[in-house]
């Protein structure tokens, strides 16, 4: 029974570590993708 429960207490620990790092793997994708947008627009109303 405590083997079952520890068991399920990391499994959830696990899960929303990694749901955790979905999003901040997103944001960053989101973040990268502004800059470069950014980026771009501001080199075309320098040249």
């Amino acid at each position: 029974m405590e083997d079952h429960f520890t068991h399920q207490y990391f499994s959830r620990q696990c899960f929303e570590r990694h749901q955790a790092r979905e999003v901040w793997e997103r944001a960053l994708c989101a973040g990268a993708l502004l800059f470069g947008l950014t980026a771009s627009f501001a080199a075309c109303l320098f040249i």
